[in-house]
């Protein structure tokens, strides 16, 4: 991800952000209920940081607060077609563009993904936080 464009920086973690609605089957309704289905296996980031139980069920409670957030944003239509887009296999960008976000949309999205990215870096050790830091160099 190229660190001098911005606007690709803004679209790559929105386009993260709708992909985190797709986690856990949270299409259906601004105010479905959170999901119980577990997480699938962790990524080797995750695996590296050596999260506690404690860590991850917070980072659970946090995605879905996040999904809930950006599901709220929506529209009753945009709902229906990310639902559908889901369904249909594709993939976060190609979401993305078929919402058709406002540009009220994309910064009210832009401010729960860095309000959730913030929530999360800060129930980390020191240490961890670190490890992040240095993946993203």
């Amino acid at each position: 991800m190229p660190s001098g464009n911005a606007s690709y920086k803004f679209s790559y973690f929105l386009a993260a952000a709708i992909a985190m609605s797709l986690n856990a089957g949270m299409v259906s309704s601004a105010h479905a209920e959170p999901s119980t289905t577990p997480p699938k296996q962790d990524s080797p980031q995750r695996t590296q940081l050596n999260l506690t139980q404690e860590q991850k069920d917070k980072i659970v409670q946090i995605r879905q607060q996040t999904r809930t957030k950006i599901q709220a944003v929506l529209t009753s239509t945009q709902r229906d077609i990310l639902k559908a887009a889901i369904e249909n296999g594709q993939n976060s960008r190609e979401i993305e563009q078929s919402l058709n976000l406002t540009e009220a949309q994309k910064a009210k999205i832009g401010e729960i993904i860095q309000s959730s990215q913030q929530q999360m870096f800060a129930i980390l050790t020191p240490e961890q936080q670190q490890l992040i830091q240095n993946s993203r160099k």
